[in-house]
């Protein structure tokens, strides 16, 4: 049997992407009530298997954060890593917020605001 990939890829190599039964050229509209519930403008998307990237492109047309991504080809991978090369970053960053939050109120706050982002 042939690995799943190889079919999505003769698939797409071989069709017009826009013949297939699950293209949309515009953003979808569940997707579209959806966000208008639970999301605004500027949220972060991430559209996973992206395919032709139709609705990563409408979403970031409606000022949503998009990072579209569609798996890779046979004997592929993706990998995000972070690595410290020491810990005095992490130290320094620890730091930083503790300072920063010595001068707040009691309170709930986030990274953005403990980072000034």
């Amino acid at each position: 049997m042939p690995p799943p990939t190889s079919w999505w890829e003769d698939l797409y190599r071989t069709r017009d992407v826009s013949e297939l039964p699950w293209y949309t050229p515009a953003l979808d509209v569940d997707l579209g009530a959806a966000l208008a519930t639970h999301a605004k403008p500027g949220s972060r998307i991430l559209d996973l298997g992206t395919g032709p990237g139709t609705q990563a492109i409408a979403l970031a047309k409606r000022g949503f954060v998009v990072l579209a991504y569609d798996p890779p080809g046979q004997g592929e991978r993706l990998e995000l890593t972070h690595r410290a090369q020491s810990r005095d970053a992490l130290a320094r960053g620890a730091l930083r917020a503790a300072a920063w939050l010595e001068r707040q109120p009691p309170g709930l706050y986030s990274m953005r605001q403990v980072l000034g982002l």
